[in-house]
This record gives C-alpha cells, structure tokens and sequence, in this order.
C-alpha cells in the first residue's frame, strides 16, 4: 500500500466482542458474529497520533458522523480482522472481489483519535519471512522483494 495524500476507501472486517453470543452451558460452542464497516484510511500527513509508518490509521466511527446513529459495534474484538483496500470508481467502473486487496491486519483503537490501529501487510509478510526462511522466496515471489 503507497501513502495517499487523500483518505482511501477501506473495509474492515472482525469479530466485535459485544457480537459474540456465550452459551449458557459450557459444553456448547459461542456464537460468533463477524461484522464489516466501509470507511477510510487517514493518511500519514493528517493523523493526529502517531506517525508510524508500519501501522495505518482506520477512521472508526467514520469521522463526518454518517454512522453515528447507527449504533456501530464497539471496537473491542476486531484486533486480528482484516483491511481491505478498495479502488475507487474512476479506477474501477465495475466491482470485483478481486480488486479489493488485504493491506493491514487491526490490532488497536485510540478512542480519543476514533481511529482502528492496524498493521501493514508487509510487516507481517516481513515477520513471517524471518520467523520461517523457508517462506521467504514463495513470499518474495508473490509479493515482490521485502526490504
């Protein structure tokens, strides 16, 4: 993912604690519920908090209010879930799963910034590749040369 100076089109994905439903005894399996909200990446250059660039920040609540009386789960859970980038209609007319791409995984929220914190692929692609060498040249084949 490049750094735009414009806010970019993402949807995440996760499972919010407040939607899994607990069994009432402990032999059955909760429910889980996964849930997914289209919203935007904050550039680097606009981000109040930090200026890291390994993570990006994720507007959650989407910061002009549109959802606000929709009653957006409460972050807490989604670390772990996905961010996926759209393109944006003038690059893409039609829609098409395969356009989207995986760009972070979340692992955070800063309440007072209403920002999901996530982690950038490449950073995961980095670890795994130095966790277990033997994936580096299928991951460096895919992905391109991790620096």
């Amino acid at each position: 993912m490049t750094e735009q100076s414009e806010p970019q089109v993402c949807f995440l994905q996760g499972y919010p604690a407040q939607n899994i439903e607990k069994p009432a005894h402990a032999q059955h399996r909760p429910l889980a519920e996964s849930d997914g909200l289209l919203t935007l990446v904050i550039p680097l250059p606009m981000r109040p908090a930090a200026q890291d660039p390994r993570v990006i920040g994720i507007e959650y609540p989407p910061h002009d209010d549109s959802l606000k009386k929709a009653g957006l789960p409460h972050p807490a859970g989604l670390s772990g879930g996905a961010v996926w980038l759209f393109p944006t209609f003038r690059e893409n007319l039609v829609w098409s799963p395969d356009k989207a791409r995986l760009v972070a995984i979340e692992r955070g929220w800063w309440r007072e910034e209403k920002e999901v914190i996530a982690t950038r692929i490449e950073v995961w692609l980095r670890l795994v590749a130095t966790q277990i060498p033997k994936l580096r040249s299928t991951i460096e084949a895919k992905f391109g040369p991790l620096a």
